[in-house]
């Protein structure tokens, strides 16, 4: 393997150095504390439950609160987790969402464990070796592979960026509304070529232009696979592709496929479970589920300080509990394999995908939106299935997430989208955007695309639609909770209001975002009637009338911590539709040539202020 690629040698050195790093941050260390979990943003404990379900294939559920402002940005919709509590096992789990203090998490056991509601207990991140071991095993495969051999050559090696030659006759556009550059994206698309790249900054309307490309590979009867890193992500693009006004000319019926509860209801006829509650089975599932439960609350009189005999009848109980489960998992994976032989377009995260036992070159072209932030390993995950490859994004937002420095350092954070740019493959650039106000765009559009993009907002331009108001000076230092490890402002937050009563502002059309969840969780005990209150990553790909953001960094070092890494912030910076306001202090960020640059634009639009003008 060494004789192939040096750079295949590098990234399955660089997954193993991930999943070490993963191990050693994730796993409970001998004599590590409750405390120090926390400390490293791994644990979050105590937690309430709420609410307790059994959901997909009969797996026991829960909703929960977080008691105390914890750190959680590792804490990833579909994490894997598992369930703690002081001297008893440990439960293995998925994290279904976790937004703020609040969450969901279904665990992989046959039934509540019966310390769920004690006090102590926390969810901790586990290492994601499942996910690991798939890219291995994808890396591994590449060599003895033709075709999958020289697909790695091609993306490593240098290009000459000379777009291909179109050979397609006139194409009949079901959205009438698409611009040139989207046009030539989906006729890119559509020719026999092995890659093509759509790079789409921010409110370009990327997703609409997928969503007409998948339009017309259907309709010349291609098979399509569309992934990205995350469920938020394919849900996305799943509710785009279902949405009746733009498939009113073409309907697509596609499979929404993984671990995808908390999904927009619009796309819950779209995933498995949905479609078998309009088939014949329910009835006999819901009827087994029924038994399943009346079992159940059976056993439950059998308490663990009961004896043994009571331990025993709990037993046979909680067996046939566990055989009926696998009656109804039976049942549901028969029915699944007609699902997927039908399918023409499935939609899932890579590991979701790769579940389904899906052949090579079953499908013809792959979709990988959200390029930006897919790990080339990840994507390997899928690239034996399909015969071309479309790759979404921009590189110049979120990048992927890499626990291992070293890795890093290596190579491993460098997407899949942006290892096809550095060896200079043909890309689409779609050119115009029309979320913002130009004012609002334009900052990030000289300094990561440019200048090349065009802003065509239907939204009129305020005379000044982006501040900056400095809280240099008036002692808004930022605090490190002992408790909870994590970063906050209270000053910032308390200023939010006088800038909600100042400007007029409707907080139902506002979503207020922040980079640390420490200043998440407090904003959402401080700020009212707020549409959304989010950190910038989960934020990524939504928008919003007006934004505000609390930088929260103030602090006489001069530390910016992960504001350090732009694309953050340029997503931060790109949501707003009308109005944008930054809370900050350019004593901290001022020697930062990103934030210096910023506050000069913004001062220079006549937008800039101090907190004095609304303190006093």
């Amino acid at each position: 393997m060494n004789d192939f690629h040096p750079h295949l040698s590098q990234l399955i050195a660089n997954v193993q150095l991930e999943s070490d790093a993963q191990e050693d941050k994730y796993s409970s260390k001998q004599g590590a504390n409750y405390k120090q979990l926390k400390a490293e943003g791994v644990l979050l404990q105590p937690i309430k439950v709420h609410r307790k379900t059994y959901g997909y294939a009969d797996y026991p559920e829960i909703t929960f609160s977080v008691l105390y402002p914890s750190e959680s940005n590792a804490f990833r919709n579909g994490a894997s987790i598992q369930l703690i509590c002081d001297n008893e096992d440990p439960v293995k789990g998925l994290l279904l969402y976790l937004d703020g203090n609040k969450g969901e998490v279904r665990l992989f056991a046959p039934d509540f464990p019966d310390w769920i509601e004690d006090r102590g207990v926390g969810i901790q991140l586990v290492p994601d070796q499942r996910t690991n071991t798939m890219m291995l095993k994808s890396l591994k495969l590449i060599p003895d592979s033709k075709k999958l051999s020289q697909l790695f050559q091609s993306i490593h090696s240098k290009q000459s960026n000379e777009p291909m030659e179109k050979q397609l006759s006139t194409i009949s556009f079901n959205n009438h509304q698409l611009n040139d550059s989207q046009k030539n994206a989906v006729e890119n698309g559509l020719i026999d070529q092995q890659i093509t790249i759509v790079h789409g900054p921010p409110g370009t309307g990327k997703t609409t232009t997928l969503v007409e490309l998948v339009q017309q590979l259907v309709a010349r009867d291609k098979r399509v696979l569309i992934s990205a890193p995350s469920n938020t992500a394919i849900d996305h693009i799943g509710l785009q592709l279902a949405s009746s006004k733009i498939n009113q000319q073409a309907k697509i019926d596609f499979l929404r496929v993984g671990n995808n509860t908390k999904v927009d209801e619009r796309l819950q006829g779209y995933t498995i479970e949905g479609k078998m509650e309009e088939a014949k089975l329910k009835t006999t599932i819901k009827n087994l589920r029924i038994r399943s439960e009346q079992l159940r609350k059976m056993s439950h009189q059998y308490k663990r300080n009961f004896g043994k005999a009571e331990r025993d009848q709990r037993k046979l109980l909680m067996q046939e509990v566990k055989s009926i489960r696998s009656e109804i998992k039976t049942l549901q994976h028969s029915f699944e394999e007609t699902l997927f032989e039908k399918a023409q377009v499935i939609i899932g995260t890579p590991i979701g995908l790769c579940d389904n036992g899906f052949q090579p070159d079953e499908f013809d072209v792959l979709i990988i939106d959200e390029a930006g932030q897919c790990l080339e390993p990840l994507a390997w995950v899928l690239f034996d299935f399909a015969q071309r490859y479309v790759f979404a994004g921009d590189p110049f937002q979120l990048p992927p997430t890499v626990i291992s420095r070293e890795a890093e350092k290596k190579g491993f954070s460098v997407s899949i989208l942006e290892q096809l740019l550095i060896n200079n493959h043909p890309t689409n650039f779609l050119d115009t955007q029309y979320r913002m106000t130009s004012s609002i765009a334009e900052y990030s559009n000289q300094f990561f695309y440019e200048g090349r993009l065009k802003s065509l907002s239907s939204t009129v331009e305020n005379e000044t639609s982006i501040y900056f108001y400095d809280t240099a000076g008036a002692d808004y230092t930022e605090a490190f909770n002992e408790h909870s490890f994590s970063i906050s402002n209270e000053q910032e937050l308390n200023f939010v209001n006088k800038l909600v009563s100042e400007h007029g502002i409707d907080p139902t059309k506002t979503s207020f975002i922040t980079p640390y969840s420490g200043q998440l969780l407090l904003a959402k005990n401080t700020l009212q009637n707020f549409s959304r209150i989010s950190t910038i990553d989960s934020f990524q790909g939504q928008e919003a009338e007006t934004i505000i953001i609390s930088l929260v960094r103030s602090n006489s070092e001069q530390e910016i911590g992960f504001l350090a890494d732009y694309r953050r912030m340029n997503v931060a910076l790109t949501r707003a539709k009308k109005q944008l306001f930054i809370i900050g202090d350019s004593a901290t960020l001022g020697n930062d040539s990103f934030y210096s640059g910023l506050i000069a634009f913004i001062e220079a639009n006549n937008g800039y202020h101090s907190v004095w003008e609304l303190d006093y």
